[in-house]
């Protein structure tokens, strides 16, 4: 005996019917929202803040202060550039395995002459970073001036290192 299908079976009219149904099963399944299909509610967003008028002002920027208490200023706000008159120019020196880079060291050229809050910011993880912090700890300089007076200047130094194969 000959295995019928189902739509054969039906007559012509609940064929249609089906098709329409199972089309519109299939469109709906494929167009519903991600959150309808999980079965979770969609996030509820906070209306954006409401614009800020010209009247209103932006609160200061709080000034920085170094380790030791006294402001910090950076290469814009100050009148005379703090000047490195020894160690500018050494390189720190890669042992073993470093792979090619840039150190970038953060440090604090303060008002008395001394170099203080020295850190790394971007590393490559060997001998180059300690290296890299190291020389940046004996740079010897003029401190930079505002108002006539010697202020603490905030510095980065980047070390570049080329690993040749």
């Amino acid at each position: 005996m000959r295995s019928e299908g189902l739509f054969s079976v039906l007559p012509k009219k609940k064929h249609q019917y089906l098709l329409i149904v199972f089309s519109a099963l299939l469109l709906l399944s494929i167009f519903q929202p991600a959150h309808a299909q999980s079965g979770r509610r969609p996030v509820k967003r906070e209306p954006p803040p409401p614009p800020v008028s010209a009247e209103a002002k932006p609160e200061p920027a709080r000034p920085k202060k170094t380790s030791e208490g006294d402001q910090l200023y950076n290469s814009r706000q100050v009148d005379a550039r703090a000047r490195i008159t020894k160690g500018g120019k050494d390189s720190p020196r890669p042992r073993g395995g470093c792979p090619s880079g840039r150190v970038i060291v953060r440090a604090v050229l303060h008002k008395s002459g001394k170099v203080i809050d020295v850190s790394l910011v971007k590393g490559l993880g060997c001998s180059f970073d300690k290296d890299s912090i190291e020389i940046v700890r004996k740079y010897r300089f003029t401190p930079a001036m505002k108002d006539g007076q010697p202020v603490s200047q905030a510095i980065l130094v980047e070390f570049e290192h080329f690993r040749i194969l």
